[in-house]
């Protein structure tokens, strides 16, 4: 329920990450190394993150408009309907983003230290 907060602190988290990159230096002519793999890895979870909520957001902008037209009863129902998908995308959404993190973080470590 909090839109900034949330909000401010996935774009944080991107930015601490962009700026974790640009800090590194290396040889211009290394083309595509380790670093630039690992992190197009770790940023993939933040941008999901953010998409993720933008689409929470505009579900709930959407719903807002719908009740706004039809005036019914049981907006308070429909309301809480939405709000248990919302936590159960969410939820599903940090599962697959662990998971998806925990393999890339395998991945990368096999690939990287043979």
């Amino acid at each position: 329920h909090k839109v900034p907060g949330r909000m401010g602190m996935i774009v944080t988290l991107y930015l601490i990450s962009a700026n974790v990159y640009n800090s590194v230096e290396g040889p211009k002519s290394r083309g595509f190394s380790y670093i630039e793999f690992w992190m197009i890895g770790t940023q993939a979870p933040i941008l999901l993150a953010l998409v993720e909520y933008g689409f929470i957001l505009f579900l709930k902008k959407i719903n807002n408009k719908v009740e706004d037209k039809k005036e019914s009863l049981n907006t308070e129902t429909k309301k809480q309907n939405l709000d248990a998908k919302i936590k159960k995308l969410d939820f599903a959404t940090m599962i697959f983003s662990f998971l998806a993190f925990i393999i890339f973080v395998t991945i990368y470590c096999i690939m990287a230290f043979n």
